[in-house]
């Protein structure tokens, strides 16, 4: 079974998944959907296709695996890093949330 889809299912391939989740069979599938058993067999063989599954079980399989790429987006890009306020020794992180900082004494 293939990771990344190379086609984007159907919203009728994407039913149809669901309804094999259910363990429902094309019978009921057809009657659910309004037509024939053929047209479900159709679906399911373009389904199981796209996912690279060989039968119903492997298709559910794939579908457990992957739910957390469908309903977890990807992590967004990493910020761009801070630009440091001040200057020379007085720089950093504190400055940019208003924490005091203690001056070092001059020598000589």
């Amino acid at each position: 079974m293939s990771g990344r889809l190379m086609r984007p299912l159907t919203e009728r391939e994407k039913e149809v998944l669901g309804m094999l989740v259910r363990g429902d069979q094309n019978k009921q599938i057809a009657h659910a959907l309004g037509c024939t058993e053929a047209t479900v067999k159709v679906h399911v063989k373009n389904l199981l296709n796209k996912i690279g599954a060989q039968n119903r079980t492997q298709a559910v399989t794939w579908l457990f695996t992957h739910v957390t790429e469908i309903l977890i987006p990807p992590k967004p890009e990493p910020l761009p890093p801070v630009v440091k306020a001040g200057r020379g020794s007085q720089s950093g992180w504190k400055h940019l949330f208003l924490v005091p900082t203690t001056k070092r004494k001059r020598q000589g």
